[in-house]
């Protein structure tokens, strides 16, 4: 990909915690909806890109030079449908956006795992589908793009994006952006009337289920999250420590055992406040915690893992936003969880990355709380 802002070229943007993609180098967020535009410039660019798809798909048609070869290979062509379509939507035409969703999943050139392959595409629909313009102007010379049409484009990219959703919710538990039920009640209240069941529901939204995934996503080889909080009734944080994944029966227990600095907690409920979150550093603990729950309580859980893959930190720069999280009595934890609106909210390096200053993460995770609140 290449930035429109700084015009530097990245394999993967950051994927930040409110669903915003950004580019590493200048943090600007990629494919603003605000500018979305249909130009003489990237018009043409989409015309030529869908040419040249068609060409590629079918080898019969392509033109043939006079010794009697085809002036560009089946590669080239699909390079150059590709190519022109992302240049034309990086220039802000929605119908690029769009097919850049379809080529990303299904055609994609550069050498990427397939995570990241999927998660560009659901990015690129969701600018288009979750972009709250409801209308896009057309140059001059142009015709018209009528709000019908728009709003047409909308509606598939939303089907796509949870057709995505529900297609790889396995490759993508680790992460609740791509959670499908979310995703469906949102786009079902931005537009009301019409359908987005067109796929039954493997599962209703099962919070346990939820934070069990990303809690043994923790040792990801591919992305692994960094640090999280939630909040679970009694009876379910005793489901969670019970939960067991049939392929390798990993548990919370045994996370537990291999970091008992993994995961901390709090208590409230009748008579009992939350305040400072204490350590879970063993299987003794968490059964002696079990014992001592009411029904009515609920637990809040902070997990910090240093373990996974966090590509975007050195070792001392985990260890460093660790301790910003739990100096002057976890200060900066608290204000995190005051303003945290999820009931499971999951921070990547991604967000390390894109508030820090420098090399230095000191003081990135006030500039995170300030961004949720809506400070900057």
């Amino acid at each position: 990909m290449i930035c429109s802002n700084c015009g530097n070229k990245f394999q993967t943007p950051l994927y930040l915690f409110n669903g915003q993609t950004t580019c590493p180098s200048c943090k600007q967020e990629l494919l603003a909806v605000n500018s979305l535009a249909i130009t003489k410039e990237n018009e043409e660019l989409f015309t030529l890109s869908k040419i040249a798809f068609l060409r590629y798909l079918s080898p019969s048609s392509c033109q043939k030079n006079k010794a009697g070869e085809a002036s560009l290979t089946q590669k080239q062509l699909l390079e150059k449908a590709y190519k022109d379509c992302q240049t034309s939507a990086r220039l802000g035409n929605p119908k690029a956006i769009y097919q850049m969703g379809y080529f990303t999943e299904y055609f994609q050139l550069e050498d990427k795992n397939q995570i990241e392959r999927i998660r560009q595409a659901y990015e690129y629909y969701a600018s288009v589908c979750y972009s709250e313009l409801t209308q896009v102007k057309s140059q001059e010379g142009l015709e018209p793009y009528s709000e019908q049409s728009f709003l047409e484009l909308k509606l598939d990219a939303g089907k796509n994006l949870l057709r995505i959703c529900y297609s790889y919710q396995d490759l993508l538990k680790s992460s609740l952006r791509y959670d499908y039920k979310k995703n469906k009640e949102r786009l079902s209240a931005m537009y009301p009337g019409n359908n987005f069941d067109y796929v039954l529901d493997r599962n209703s939204y099962d919070k346990v289920s939820t934070v069990y995934n990303v809690l043994t996503s923790s040792r990801s080889k591919v992305k692994a999250p960094l640090f999280g909080v939630c909040t679970l009734t009694a009876r379910q944080f005793k489901e969670l420590i019970e939960k067991k994944n049939n392929a390798n029966q990993s548990t919370v227990k045994k996370l537990i055992a291999k970091d008992p600095d993994f995961l901390r907690y709090t208590v409230s409920g009748k008579n009992k406040k939350s305040g400072y979150y204490n350590r879970l550093p063993s299987q003794d603990a968490v059964d002696g915690l079990i014992k001592e729950l009411n029904e009515e309580d609920e637990v809040n859980l902070f997990f910090f893992n240093g373990y996974g893959k966090h590509p975007y930190l050195s070792g001392k720069q985990i260890s460093a936003v660790k301790k910003e999280l739990e100096q002057d009595d976890q200060a900066l934890l608290t204000s995190l969880v005051s303003v945290v609106s999820e009931d499971v909210a999951v921070f990547f390096d991604d967000d390390v990355e894109q508030f820090k200053s420098g090399k230095s993460v000191g003081g990135t995770v006030e500039r995170l709380i300030g961004c949720i609140r809506g400070e900057q």
